[in-house]
């Protein structure tokens, strides 16, 4: 009997109705120098071409799996890296659909040698840094990039908090972490996995070789869309009950208080926090 082949390395991409970038970030994907991969792309139900246009790859590396629901960013994670793992890949690269690779990205990846390894990220089309290092508010429940919007930063070598827009990870520490929390849907599951990296004692790495540009948050509408605000404000109470330890009562009156002068989207703002204290979470089933 022939042995199945193992992989190195399995990209978890999800997709939701990204017929206008997807096919972008698979091209530099597929052209990438590093070629020991499957793509494992997990389609929360879409409802445009994006599925049907991978056929112009006509790529044995792509494996597509289907969903009858949208399970939004942790949902369709998880199960690509159950994927992954069933593939008996040693490393998950969990990656955004809207973002572009340089060629040699995912070599320096995992040139690095870490459990967790993250790259530098510029807005697409500029110079400007996305993300290079993040850190952990515990006092508000939020998160912030270092160098955010800037040309110049400081190397370093490790960070506390990093988005899973494009993170590589080793598949035995979800053995120590467990998979994405599903009740967040949408937004700050990574903010919470990171949380359960610092608690398991996991460092995330940086690699400034690495190099990706991300079209940030197209496939939500953008950073300032009311799908944004509406999952951001909600999750970030979630987060802080969740994670918030003697932290907690502070965050919660902070949070509290900064959303309640927002004059901008009060309307949404309201339902997050009125979902929130529900318990309604996971996906939200109305238009925003």
């Amino acid at each position: 009997m022939k042995e199945e082949k193992k992989y190195m390395l399995g990209i978890v991409i999800v997709n939701y109705n990204g017929e206008k970038f997807q096919n972008e970030a698979i091209a530099s994907i597929l052209n990438q120098t590093y070629q020991d991969f499957k793509i494992i792309i997990v389609d929360n139900n879409s409802t445009d071409n994006s599925m049907k246009m991978l056929d112009k790859f006509d790529s044995d590396k792509i494996i597509k799996i289907y969903n009858n629901e949208n399970l939004g960013a942790a949902g369709g994670n998880n199960i690509g890296i159950k994927k992954s793992i069933e593939l008996n890949c040693e490393y998950t690269l969990l990656i955004n659909n809207d973002v572009i690779l340089n060629e040699d990205a995912i070599a320096k990846l995992l040139a690095c040698k870490k459990d967790i390894v993250c790259p530098k990220i510029y807005y697409f089309g500029t110079d400007k840094i996305w993300f290079y290092g993040g850190k952990f508010h515990n006092f508000r429940g939020t998160i912030s990039h270092l160098y955010y919007q800037k040309e110049k930063y400081k190397d370093k070598q490790t960070t506390e908090y990093a988005p899973t827009c494009c993170m590589l990870i080793h598949n035995t520490v979800f053995k120590k972490t467990g998979l994405f929390d599903e009740n967040y849907f949408l937004y700050y599951d990574d903010v919470d996995f990171c949380f359960q990296l610092r608690k398991n004692k996991i460092k995330i790495y940086l690699c400034s070789n690495a190099v990706i540009y991300h079209k940030v948050s197209l496939s939500s509408g953008g950073e300032n869309s009311k799908t944004a605000i509406y999952y951001n404000n909600r999750n970030r109470f979630y987060y802080i009950k969740k994670a918030g330890g003697i932290y907690k009562p502070f965050a919660l009156i902070f949070s509290w208080i900064s959303m309640k002068f927002k004059t901008a989207d009060k309307k949404i703002i309201t339902e997050a926090i009125h979902d929130f204290k529900q318990g309604k979470m996971g996906r939200k089933e109305w238009n925003i």
